[in-house]
């Protein structure tokens, strides 16, 4: 190899191995960098779980403080209609749908009368729950809030024992709700 160029210039074999030092010390500063910075970010996400986590916490102390209220069945007779008609349950469901704002949603309806009730509580002798699978589609989750509020601000009594909500493909929500009416006989 020529110790000078064309134009008389001397030739540094030294130059290539100055540029991959430099290559290599970007490469070395720029992965501790990035290790630097996704570092400080996990800290702060953990520091915000931790946060949520507390309030979670908080909001559940505050909930299971809270003072329980107990009706006797007296109290709740009024809840109670006499009689059971699959017509009229069917056609109160509906109303509670189109009140939730859910009045278009495809959805399926099934009643099983004097069903066995899953909670631990004797019910009076003329007292009859009614099972209610309701099932649907539907494109936010608030309309299954909206459609459970509706349910708790009704003048009729149900227990709700079941809330499944699934989030499809395409970014809908299936919800399928199980809940209890009740009737005197």
């Amino acid at each position: 190899m020529r110790k000078h160029d064309v134009f008389g210039k001397k030739v540094s074999k030294m130059r290539p191995f100055y540029l991959f030092l430099a290559v290599v010390v970007i490469i070395f500063a720029g992965y501790f960098a990035i290790t630097q910075f996704q570092d400080q970010r996990i800290n702060e996400l953990e520091a915000e779980q931790a946060r949520l986590e507390n309030e979670i916490a908080l909001l559940l102390a505050s909930n299971l403080a809270a003072e329980e209220i107990t009706f006797t069945a007296g109290d709740i007779s009024n809840g109670i209609p006499e009689g059971y008609f699959q017509y009229h349950m069917e056609s109160d469901i509906d109303d509670l749908v189109a009140l939730a704002g859910l009045s278009k949603v495809e959805k399926s309806v099934m009643i099983a009368n004097d069903a066995a009730y899953p909670v631990d509580v004797t019910l009076p002798e003329d007292v009859h729950p009614v099972r209610i699978d309701l099932s649907f589609v539907v494109s936010g989750d608030d309309d299954v809030i909206d459609l459970l509020n509706v349910l708790l601000e009704s003048d009729r009594l149900y227990d709700v024992t079941n809330v499944d909500v699934t989030m499809l493909v395409e970014g809908d929500y299936d919800v399928a709700l199980t809940f209890y009416a009740f009737y005197r006989s």
